[in-house]
């Protein structure tokens, strides 16, 4: 029997899911039934972090702690990030399993989608994800253009990232910024011709990119394209529809 199906198998016996963090929040949300979703964290249904807040609506919330569970039906926890030791034995005791999720590049996050996708017993959603994701990585661009990425934390992106590895699909290469320098200075000095400007929360945008009003910025002359910066924070299964969308914006 295919893993799959086993993994399949033991979790119509296993019951309700939930997911204890914003990045966890993508897989459940994006893979699991309704009916299969214990809670989601209490970020899930603000838009400003989450791109499927709306799927989120109406679903019990919890508060990424085990103390936020005991009144729930979870049998399975999804989680990003390690939890301590207190909560690990707290799961034990009331049979819970905890799940640890990686999305630290695009094939891990591919390996995250067929696992989450067995767990909630929804195989069909993850074969629409992989068939998508296969036609990206089948039809990369050989050669990849250099992009000055300008987010809510400041300028530039490591080209070792997960997020970077995403954005070669689209046939980007983000460049790092030049240390040292003025914001306005980093970006007058890259010689990048595409600026991806990352739109988060828009009023904490508008006053951390500020600079980008700069004279000599506006005379840069480079072509700036906004990406929807959510879906970058965890570098999740989200990101097939950014980059996918990226890729046709170049294509123009």
């Amino acid at each position: 029997m295919p893993a799959f199906a086993s993994l399949a198998s033991a979790a119509l016996a296993a019951g309700k899911i939930a997911s204890l963090d914003l990045c966890a929040d993508e897989y459940l949300l994006l893979l699991a039934p309704r009916e299969r979703i214990a809670s989601v964290s209490h970020l899930a249904d603000d838009e400003r972090d989450n791109a499927l807040s709306e799927r989120a609506r109406g679903i019990p919330a919890n508060r990424g702690s085990l103390e936020s569970l005991l009144a729930s039906d979870a049998k399975i926890l999804l989680t990003t990030r390690p939890l301590g030791r207190f909560d690990r034995d707290l799961a034990a005791r009331l049979g819970m399993r905890v799940v640890m999720l990686d999305s630290s590049s695009p094939e891990r996050v591919s390996q995250t989608v067929d696992r989450v996708a067995a767990l909630a017993d929804n195989e069909s959603a993850a074969r629409a994800w992989q068939s998508r994701y296969a036609a990206l990585r089948a039809n990369a661009p050989a050669s990849r253009r250099s992009a000055l990425w300008i987010g809510v934390g400041g300028i530039g992106m490591s080209p070792q990232s997960a997020a970077a590895q995403w954005l070669g699909y689209a046939g980007v290469r983000p460049v790092l910024a030049a240390p040292g320098l003025s914001r306005v200075e980093q970006v007058v000095t890259s010689n990048a011709p595409i600026i991806l400007r990352s739109r988060y929360d828009a009023g904490s945008y508008s006053q951390a990119a500020s600079y980008l009003d700069h004279p000599l910025v506006k005379r840069a002359g480079r072509r700036q394209i906004a990406v929807d910066g959510r879906r970058f924070t965890c570098s999740g299964p989200l990101l097939l529809d950014e980059i996918e969308r990226l890729k046709r914006r170049l294509a123009q």
